[in-house]
């Protein structure tokens, strides 16, 4: 789950990580592949969120403290940006579902750290993503594609 109302006084943010890639590949891209409607929410005036590629160790818990978008009043550099808002959701969803995030050099290890990218004034900005174990049919949520 993500939300943001103002950074000061309420905010959620997340991090998921994924561990034991192949050695030796250049390229991992990170997608996310649309959920229906129907399972999930989508909320807010502006529902886009950050994602921050970070270096973390196996299994590091994610606290606050270690947010990436909260790098101490300084803006750490963006992965790619997700936007939930309706006109942009029903583009992907007419064409493959598919949002690509961004691709990078991959690693044994690879971390990512999501957080809403504005406040929401009156109203939440808020995403929520369903909890699928693989293989999901449809197919649905994070994925990282390598040899890219």
């Amino acid at each position: 789950m993500l939300a943001r109302q103002a950074s000061d006084t309420l905010q959620v943010a997340m991090q998921m990580q994924f561990i034991g890639l192949p050695p030796n590949i250049t390229c991992c891209r990170l997608d996310l592949v649309l959920a229906a409607p129907d399972f999930g929410t989508i909320r807010g005036p502006q529902p886009l969120f950050d994602v921050f590629g970070v270096e973390r160790e196996i299994n590091a818990p994610a606290t606050w403290e270690t947010y990436e978008g909260n790098a101490n009043g300084t803006q750490a550099k963006v992965f790619g940006t997700v936007n939930g808002q309706r006109n942009k959701l029903e583009e992907v969803r007419k064409g493959n579902k598919t949002v690509t995030v961004g691709s990078r050099k991959c690693n044994d290890t690879l971390t990512f750290q999501l957080g809403m990218k504005f406040d929401g004034g009156h109203e939440v900005n808020y995403w929520d993503f369903t909890d699928v174990a693989p293989p999901a049919v449809p197919v649905q949520g994070w994925r990282l594609v390598h040899s890219c």
